[in-house]
């Protein structure tokens, strides 16, 4: 939805510290950014990681501000949507059948589709029938900027991009460009 109080709704209806708990038997931490901590190295320290990542907001677990927020929007009784996920990733469906769950307490009906991994990817790559999207991802390199360029960039939101939001931001596009060009850390 284009309506920034239903995203705040969905994000504060997400209880990561319980999926982490019931999904990863606690292995894990949540995490409130595209780039889990350990892709800084190099640029920054663990601290300086953390210290920057709690600058940033995070939509702590709270379906009282979920309903909040969704009734400041467009839609305050709620709205029904489908999210689609791959079948042959257990961890993803079972977290956003969690989310159903959570959203349905405030009104909005999520229903979770599973669909075969092949046909998914391929709709995804496509840019068909995006909505809310959902998948693993694992850092291939450890670069800081790959995560933003590939989900963020207006370069890949289209066809064969990774950029399933189709998110386009000048300025965020800016800052990514100066990450990937500059080989100054501070800079990036």
């Amino acid at each position: 939805r284009d309506d920034v109080h239903v995203r705040r709704a969905i994000a504060y209806a997400v209880d990561r510290e319980g999926l982490v708990n019931a999904l990863l038997k606690g292995n894990g931490e949540p995490l409130y950014a595209l780039n889990p901590p350990e892709m800084w190295s190099g640029v920054m320290t663990v601290e300086e990681v953390h210290a920057f990542y709690d600058t940033l907001p995070k939509y702590e677990f709270d379906l009282t501000k979920a309903k909040e927020e969704l009734a400041q929007s467009a839609h305050p009784d709620g709205f029904a949507f489908t999210a689609v996920v791959s079948s042959a990733l257990p961890d993803l469906v079972n977290s956003l059948q969690s989310l159903a769950q959570n959203l349905s307490t405030i009104g909005i009906d999520m229903t979770v589709q599973e669909m075969d991994s092949n046909q998914w990817l391929a709709q995804y790559f496509r840019h068909e029938n995006l909505g809310m999207q959902s998948m693993n991802y694992y850092p291939d390199f450890g670069d800081p900027a790959a995560y933003p360029y590939l989900f963020l960039h207006s370069d890949n939101a289209r066809v064969d991009g990774m950029n399933a939001s189709n998110y386009r931001n000048p300025e965020v596009d800016a800052l990514i460009n100066t990450a990937n060009e500059s080989t100054d850390p501070a800079g990036r």
